[in-house]
């Protein structure tokens, strides 16, 4: 089953608009009763996708909580951040946040040998979480580290991989 709730929204918002201008035309009873029975089943098809949704990430993300929630989980994010602040002073401390947490995801899913499509799918999950959260209009404002390139990436992930490695 697959939902896109952006395009039920958008049929929300429609419905909705519907049902207004049937208001304030003053649309006999019947007319705005079945608008209103309309908009209410497209509301219903938003929730039941949204929740079907929650539920589909809380299994992808359920899977590796074990693997994830470490007692150094704190002290390496809190590493990783400290050296991530350096190369990206400006960035505000969510992305800081965020950012960090993706690193140690990543480090540490791949410290376990967990397949690549895996770990993709748990950063997928908390980046579409995050840009739920930081977004406005759309668009999350105010990123510094969308800057990094491949490289330093790639450092960033083998030191900390290693590092976790000799904690687990």
């Amino acid at each position: 089953m697959k939902y896109d709730i952006v395009k039920l929204d958008q049929d929300i918002t429609n419905a909705e608009n519907e049902l207004n201008r049937l208001v304030d035309n003053a649309t006999e009873y019947d007319k705005l009763y079945e608008q209103s029975v309309v908009t209410d089943k497209v509301i219903a098809k938003y929730l039941e996708a949204k929740q079907y949704l929650e539920n589909e990430k809380k299994k992808i993300v359920k899977d590796y909580s074990e693997l994830l929630n470490k007692p150094f989980r704190l002290e390496m994010t809190i590493k990783i951040k400290e050296e991530v602040r350096k190369s990206f002073p400006n960035a505000q401390e969510e992305e800081l946040n965020h950012f960090s947490n993706n690193v140690y995801v990543y480090a540490t899913l791949r410290a376990c040998n967990i397949d690549e499509q895996e770990i993709v799918e748990q950063l997928l999950y908390l980046n579409n979480r995050y840009f739920d959260e930081m977004q406005e209009d759309g668009v999350v404002k105010n990123t510094q580290i969308t800057n990094a390139n491949l490289e330093y990436l790639q450092k960033l992930n083998d030191k900390y991989m290693k590092l976790i490695k000799q904690k687990m």
